[in-house]
Parts: C-alpha cells; sequence; structure tokens
C-alpha cells in the first residue's frame, strides 16, 4: 500500500493548476549513463490539494513509497521514498507549473545494501505533465 502526506497549497500560495487528468511522463538517467527509461506516459488526476504524480505507478511488485509536499507560488516540491527488499530510492525536486503544464527534475539516489556493504547511484528523474482533460468518474483517487 502507498502512503503519502501531502502540504496542501494555502490561500496565499496559490498553485497554477489546472485540477484534471494531466499526461506525465518520467525519464530516469542515472550518473553518466544515458536515459534508462523510455518516456512512459501515465494519466493522472492532479489537484491543487494533490499537485504531484504518483509514487507508486508503474510498482506493482511491493514497493512502498512515502511523499510529501510543499508549495510556494507556481513550485511544488516534491520529495519521495520508496523501499522494496534492500533496495532504498530518495528523491527530491521541484515540479513547476504553468497552468495546464508543468515539468521539474528531481535529484535521486538508489542505495542497495548487498554482501559487500552498501552501493548507491545518483541519477536525475526528468518529470513533465500536460493538462488533457476532465477526470473520468472512475479514476481511482489518491492514496
Amino acid at each position: 500500500m502507498l502512503l503519502l502526506s501531502t502540504a496542501a497549497a494555502s490561500a496565499d500560495t496559490a498553485l497554477n493548476l489546472q485540477e484534471g487528468s494531466w499526461k506525465i511522463t518520467r525519464l530516469i538517467s542515472l550518473g553518466s549513463q544515458h536515459e534508462l527509461t523510455k518516456p512512459a506516459p501515465t494519466t493522472e488526476c492532479l489537484s491543487p490539494s494533490t499537485p504531484y504524480p504518483a509514487a507508486d505507478v508503474g510498482w506493482p511488485d511491493g514497493t512502498k513509497c512515502t511523499s510529501e509536499t510543499a508549495v510556494a507560488g507556481n513550485v511544488v516540491t516534491w520529495s519521495f521514498t520508496c523501499t522494496k527488499d534492500k533496495t532504498t530510492t530518495t528523491g527530491k525536486g521541484p515540479l513547476t507549473f504553468s497552468g495546464k503544464k508543468f515539468s521539474g527534475t528531481i535529484n535521486i539516489e538508489t542505495v542497495t545494501e548487498d554482501d559487500s556493504g552498501m552501493a548507491g547511484r545518483r541519477g536525475l528523474l526528468k518529470v513533465s505533465g500536460a493538462y488533457t482533460g476532465v477526470c473520468a468518474a472512475n479514476a481511482p483517487a489518491k492514496k
């Protein structure tokens, strides 16, 4: 089960985000290597109270994630931690919204405990999104 906590935008930090369905693309690159994942768009419902992509998308394998957000104007600072077995991935960075689009680059680090101790990799998670319309009535709610 995914656990999430959010910091909702207050009236004085109104986020310029069109509430509804968004097509979101994530692209991961680690270290000096080239892109390790191809953009795999997902469709998610975003709102000013949940202005971040779901951390559990694509993790049906038992990975557990938590995330937090802080809103300042049109910038949402998103941080998350995901764990599975002996691997932990953490990330933090800004998502900048402009009504019907957003983009951001999240610094990520993956640490795996193996027989020789701890091995880690650092990289970037590039996230972008575009508003596509009203959320479907049967769209799953974020947890």
